[in-house]
């Protein structure tokens, strides 16, 4: 766009050129409003006083939810009202919870050796494979930790580290504690020979 001035005295005008080619300027409204504010005013609107417990946007509405009874009143008591808005510092927004994907093992086609409580409380089944490999006592945990998993991934399965982990303690915990009681204890006769021929001595 430019301008161009013409004519002299009272009968100068000027002219103007307008470039078609220049893009339409646009101006855009940014408003924002806090949360905390947009609770508050719902708080008081619907008298709420549970918790909020989740926030999302769904389609073109804002939801909030809010912990605590379905029923609420639609009239605002004065004291209410007098009471002032929610420290937005203190407004905690609670992500929504994602679905937990069980990672199952496939164990079809293995024999079962026992099924026992662990440590933890966990009721947990022994396959022949794992004690079968584990069994002797020699290998050496980075060593059991990858026949673990090998002997997984050759039934079809991905495991992810923390099966491997899950298969591999149960089955070193359940070894554990089978040697422990298969381990000869001294017998009441033996014990008391040993004290008969100490005092005879």
């Amino acid at each position: 766009m430019g301008t161009r001035s013409q004519g002299k005295g009272q009968y100068a005008y000027s002219l103007y050129a307008y470039n078609a080619n220049v893009v339409d300027e646009q101006i855009h409204l940014v408003v924002r409003k806090p949360l905390s504010a947009i609770e508050a005013e719902i708080r008081r609107r619907f008298s709420l006083e549970g918790p909020l417990s989740d926030v999302a946007l769904e389609k073109d509405a804002l939801v909030l939810t809010f912990e605590g009874p379905t029923h609420v009143s639609g009239q605002v008591s004065a004291k209410r009202t007098s009471q002032p808005a929610t420290n937005p510092e203190t407004v905690v927004v609670r992500k929504r919870r994602k679905h937990r994907v069980r990672n199952r093992m496939k164990t079809r086609g293995w024999n079962v050796v026992a099924k026992f409580a662990n440590s933890r409380g966990q009721s947990c089944t022994v396959y022949r494979p794992f004690y079968d490999a584990l069994v002797s006592g020699k290998l050496k945990r980075r060593e059991a930790y990858a026949k673990i998993r090998d002997i997984l991934v050759s039934n079809g399965n991905k495991p992810k580290p923390s099966s491997v982990e899950y298969f591999l303690n149960n089955t070193l915990e359940y070894i554990e504690r089978d040697t422990a009681r298969a381990a000869p204890s001294p017998s009441r006769g033996s014990r008391a020979g040993a004290e008969t021929s100490t005092g005879g001595s």
